[in-house]
């Protein structure tokens, strides 16, 4: 388990790359944040207890129901109502997607970008990595 200080440094470092971002020109601003599975635990206790964070699983609904981050939402990548469905979420909260090693999220992330959705951070290494660092997962593994 990371220790507080180093969960202290990661928030740190996403908010001052968030605020860098944010100055940045609009066209320049066209590549998703992403970070590691570290970088994706400290933004989950950021986040903890708080609204604003939506965690999006696109895999497969059986890919899903096999095991998922705590408090993941699931929209299949390969569902045909996929851009209607991201088209109902709210574009002011922060969206972390991440899929089994990150081969699918480019496509959604691309249709969320398109949807004018600005807070969209990807977690490198998917839930394969999530997993072999043994993380907390439902159901539980």
């Amino acid at each position: 388990m990371a220790s507080r200080p180093f969960v202290v440094l990661m928030v740190g470092v996403l908010v001052s790359s968030w605020i860098a971002a944010a100055q940045e020109p609009a066209q320049q601003q066209t590549l998703p944040k992403s970070v590691d599975v570290e970088g994706a635990r400290a933004l989950l206790a950021a986040h903890a207890g708080k609204p604003g964070l939506v965690i999006l699983d696109v895999r497969t609904a059986a890919e899903f129901a096999a095991g998922h981050l705590p408090g993941a939402v699931n929209l299949d990548v390969r569902d045909p109502a996929l851009e209607a469905k991201l088209a109902q979420l709210d574009r002011a909260s922060t969206y972390l997607v991440y899929c089994r090693t990150q081969n699918r999220v480019g496509v959604v992330v691309s249709l969320m970008r398109r949807l004018g959705f600005a807070n969209v951070v990807v977690m490198q290494g998917g839930f394969v990595e999530w997993s072999r660092r043994g993380l907390p997962s439902e159901p539980p593994r």
